[in-house]
Formats: C-alpha cells, sequence, structure tokens
C-alpha cells in the first residue's frame, strides 16, 4: 500500500521514481544504523520490566500508532516523516524482539523456538500483505475507509500481539 500511497502523494515530476525508491529503502538505512543500537542498549538496560520488554513495548506501540496514521497523511512530506518514524519505531524493537528468544529458552530447544519464532515473523509479514487484499474485496465499505482499514487492523493486531506477549514473557528484573 506504501508504494500505492506515494504514487497518489508525488506529483508527476521526473524525480517521483527516486523519490519512491528513497522512501522504500528508508527501512533498510535506519535498520542497519538502528538495530544493533537497540539491541546492544538493552542488553545493559535493568528496569522492573527487564532488559527487553521496554524497547519491545515502546517500539510496537509506536510503530503500531504511525501505521495506522499513515492513510490519513494527505501532504507528501508529512508522510513521509511518518514513514520515517514508523521506520525508526520498528528498529526499536526487531533486533530485541529476536534476541530475547535465548534468554529465557533452554538451550536443548532453542533451534526449534527459533524456527517458531522466525515462522511467526514470516506470518505477520504474510498478514501485512494479505489484509489490505481482503479488505479492498469486502463490499459496502466506502473506498475512503477501504485503504484506512487495513492499516487499522494491522496495528490492532501489533497491539493484541504486544499484549500477548506482554503477559506471556515476564522477564526477570
Amino acid at each position: 500500500k506504501v508504494p500505492l500511497l506515494l504514487e497518489f502523494l508525488i506529483p508527476a515530476a521526473p524525480w517521483k521514481q527516486s523519490l519512491k525508491g528513497f522512501v522504500m529503502a528508508m527501512d533498510n538505512i535506519l535498520a542497519v544504523i538502528l538495530q544493533p543500537f537497540f539491541g546492544s542498549i538493552s542488553d545493559r538496560t535493568c528496569s522492573r520490566f527487564g532488559r527487553r520488554m521496554p524497547y519491545i513495548i515502546v517500539g510496537t506501540l509506536l510503530s503500531a500508532f504511525f501505521l495506522i496514521l499513515l492513510p490519513w497523511i494527505q501532504v507528501l512530506v508529512g508522510f513521509v516523516l511518518v514513514i520515517f518514524l514508523f521506520d525508526m519505531s520498528m528498529s526499536i524493537y526487531r533486533s530485541v524482539s529476536i534476541v530475547i528468544l535465548p534468554d529465557y529458552t533452554p538451550e536443548s530447544v532453542r533451534e526449534k523456538a527459533s524456527a517458531l519464532q522466525q515462522f511467526i515473523g514470516n506470518m505477520g509479514g504474510v498478514m501485512g500483505f494479505t489484509v489490505p487484499i481482503i479488505v479492498n474485496i469486502l463490499p459496502n465499505i466506502s473506498p475512503d475507509w477501504k485503504s484506512a482499514l487495513g492499516f487499522l487492523i494491522v496495528g490492532g493486531i501489533m497491539i493484541v500481539i504486544l499484549i500477548i506477549q506482554a503477559v506471556s514473557i515476564r522477564e526477570t528484573p
């Protein structure tokens, strides 16, 4: 959906494809810079919620907020800024959510747990692509809400999964 929204917001200009490419690559650029930082800082964090959960909670909540906000932005600069903030928020918890697994998983089942973690992550990616498609084929929904509904559903799923994770994983401070 983001490339389609960019197509709508970017005026016809010779630099249109370059701007779309930059916005789509921004995620990878921020990930390379920020994910090692947050992974390292979480190793040294000591809070009543544990080492990793504060980053997972804050990053997921901010990511869900910016994701839900995306379809409502009608100005190109604002849209790019929200994508930037969304990508930064995702970087807060991506690496941290991966390194929490070895912290609390016995070594004998760590391979299976890692495979399950990768499978769940991939299913999240599949869900991110299929929810908007399903929403677009639903009848009796106004076109304005159709584009936003997919973002709302995926953001809501992120928050529900965060709640499940926060209740299920009790990190020792």
